[in-house]
């Protein structure tokens, strides 16, 4: 099966969402040699993938390419958000068929409604948890978050929780029945554990 890997915003700005798709991206590496399948990375700049790409199962494609700005976490409501959104998971559609992906995974919080079957990950429900709260209420970024995980956690294949407390709160918020829900602990990240740190 060819999978695709959305790592859309893969950048050391993201802070700790950065962290955690290094290293599922990195332990993918370690890994690729133990499964049949291949892999297709969807990212903002293929080439920084270069020195990864050492095996012909795994390739790098450009997303979004023309299209512009992130849409899920910075998107003004409105006729202009759903357009925009409508262009990105019709390009991302187009290019899953031209690559011939039949499997997405986000590996990430940034993710793009498609109509493949994908697996998706939950880092946090906070907006459900604390509405309130600035960062998950102001610009109207609840209504955003509430209407994007609606769908998307309602039509995924698998969605990934890293606690027991995360995957109660995926069922309970979102009626996701458990055995779609797998938990994979979160870890504690690969550079905290090199032996050369501090």
């Amino acid at each position: 099966m060819k999978v695709g890997v959305f790592l859309e915003d893969f950048s050391p700005e993201v802070g700790g969402g950065f962290t955690i798709q290094a290293d599922i991206f990195h332990a993918l590496l370690d890994l690729i040699d133990e499964t049949s399948h291949s892999f297709v990375l969807f990212c903002r700049r293929p080439e920084s993938f270069r020195n990864f790409l050492t095996t012909p199962r795994l390739e790098a494609v450009a997303f979004p390419g023309t299209l512009g700005q992130r849409v899920f976490a910075r998107a003004q409501s409105g006729l202009n958000s759903l357009v925009e959104n409508r262009k990105r998971q019709t390009r991302l559609e187009q290019l899953c068929k031209e690559t011939g992906v039949e499997f997405m995974w986000f590996v990430g919080a940034e993710a793009v409604q498609i109509d493949l079957p994908y697996m998706a990950i939950v880092w946090d429900l906070q907006h459900r948890l604390q509405p309130w709260f600035p960062e998950v209420s102001a610009g109207g970024t609840w209504r955003q978050r509430e209407t994007f995980y609606g769908e998307y956690l309602r039509r995924a294949t698998y969605i990934i929780a890293g606690t027991d407390a995360g995957r109660l709160e995926i069922e309970r918020f979102y009626q996701v029945t458990s055995n779609r829900i797998k938990k994979i602990r979160n870890t504690t990240p690969t550079f905290a554990m090199d032996e050369k740190m501090g």
